[in-house]
């Protein structure tokens, strides 16, 4: 619904954003686009995504509200 439309619009400026990024480092030699396909994070790093993204969607349930 009406939560739905302000987190799209995030991610699209985010995606915009890390493809600039991605073609910058790319012109100037500094990272291939195969290097981030290859990339393996450590699990440190792997927690740290998972949280992120535990409170992602925590925060979309809670814009939604309590379920019936």
């Amino acid at each position: 619904g009406a939560v739905s439309l302000p987190r799209a619009m995030e991610v699209s400026v985010l995606r915009d954003r890390l493809r600039t990024h991605e073609a910058l480092l790319s012109r100037q030699g500094l990272l291939s686009p195969e290097s981030v396909d290859q990339y393996e994070p450590p699990a440190a790093e792997l927690a740290q995504r998972a949280a992120a993204a535990r409170d992602l969607v925590e925060a979309l349930a809670s814009d939604l509200g309590p379920r019936p």
